[in-house]
């Protein structure tokens, strides 16, 4: 071992006094800062804000507000991507995780994402959309959000690196190639406290 890496060692020996070195993943809360139309602009109009993300009590939920066009009847017919981003030196460093289903569309949405259920699914009820398993779907329209309660969470995710992401969502359907579903979240991975 070069002395350089001794003396790296010593230092970090030192520097710890026996404790941990806190990581840089683990259990995470959400907090959400918006969603916005993807750039540049698709044929799905988003504008969504969330209430401020408290950390003294991470388990209190967000309120959403704002609207959304849905451009595209979605089913299990339907694709969906996901392409995250994570904010690092400055800049977004592209395709931090890749998800990308061909079929089931709606499903992966529902599955994947749960707080889709409150801020796609019942928003939509009264237009015809639907949850079930056997018959997921949401139907083409512009929706409202007026203080909706939402805790955001990823299902079978863990544990994340912690930091600042932001996630690329199309959702699209084979029957109309042209017109897209898309929205950018930007959200913020924060340690869950013991």
């Amino acid at each position: 071992m070069s002395p350089g890496a001794h003396l790296l060692f010593a230092l970090l020996v030192a520097e710890t006094r026996g404790r941990s070195i806190p990581s840089a993943v683990g259990p995470y809360h959400i907090a959400v800062e918006r969603i916005d139309d993807c750039m540049p602009p698709m044929a799905s109009k988003v504008h969504v804000r969330f209430s401020h993300f408290n950390p003294s009590r991470p388990t209190d939920a967000q309120y959403a507000w704002g609207s959304y066009y849905w451009a595209v009847d979605t089913d299990d017919a339907s694709y969906f991507k996901m392409h995250i981003s994570k904010w690092s030196n400055n800049q977004w460093k592209p395709n931090f995780f890749v998800f990308n289903f061909k079929v089931k569309g709606c499903s992966v949405l529902r599955d994947l994402l749960p707080v889709t259920k409150a801020l796609v699914f019942d928003v939509a009820k009264s237009a015809g959309a639907s949850y079930e398993r056997a018959n997921c779907f949401v139907p083409t329209g512009s929706y409202e959000l007026a203080n909706k309660s939402v805790r955001v969470v990823l299902a079978d995710v863990p544990v994340m690196p912690y930091g600042r992401y932001r996630a690329t969502v199309n959702v699209g359907s084979p029957k109309q190639p042209d017109t897209i579903n898309c929205l950018d979240a930007y959200v913020q991975f924060i340690p869950k406290s013991k």
